[in-house]
């Protein structure tokens, strides 16, 4: 009923949103277009299950397959990425949210090895990073924390780094496009 409200208010409405199914179904019940634009890698879903977007943007060609293929009624996109060809030598660490979901000890035997080959390091607090990690490697190290206003796509094109550092993260999959090296600290596969 809201949504059929909203487009008989505003015919040509679309709705934007990065997996919502139950708005997604909805807003398809009442005649809305909706979009679609995942944030992260998407996960597996099944073609019985999978809603109907009219506009699908993802971060790799094998997403696109994939909802392709689960999914014929939806026109999928690859976000537009811009790929580096000087690189320096350079290493962006991207942090989690939270520090109890980081390990410090990890962190410093990776940040060690670069250090000891010459890279210059990066930090990249999370957008919602709350903790004292971080700011206490920065000083501990004298890294410097790039701009918290940029987003993780623009911070690696500015920097032009070699490598990325994270765990499950989308910076892994946009650092991947653009040329350069993730790796990743996660610890198996995580949901």
């Amino acid at each position: 009923a809201f949504f059929s409200a909203i487009k008989e208010q505003i015919p040509n409405v679309k709705i934007f949103h990065s997996g919502a199914t139950l708005l997604a179904v909805a807003a398809t019940r009442a005649g809305i277009e909706n979009i679609c634009m995942f944030h992260g890698l998407t996960d597996k879903s099944s073609i019985a299950t999978y809603p109907y977007y009219d506009q699908t943007y993802v971060y790799s060609d094998e997403e696109k397959s994939y909802i392709e293929n689960i999914s014929s009624t939806a026109t999928v996109y690859v976000y537009p990425v811009k790929e580096l060809s000087k690189l320096e030598k350079r290493v962006i660490f991207f942090s989690r949210s939270y520090d109890r979901l980081m390990s410090e000890k990890t962190i410093l035997e990776v940040l060690d090895l670069f250090l000891k080959k010459g890279y210059k390091i990066f930090l990249k607090k999370h957008p919602i990073y709350e903790g004292s990690l971080v700011d206490k490697i920065a000083e501990k190290y004298n890294l410097e924390l790039t701009d918290p206003e940029m987003v993780a796509s623009e911070t690696i094109l500015n920097l032009r780094p070699s490598y990325t550092v994270s765990w499950r993260s989308t910076a892994i999959c946009e650092s991947l496009r653009q040329g350069v090296v993730p790796i990743s600290l996660s610890e198996g596969i995580t949901g």
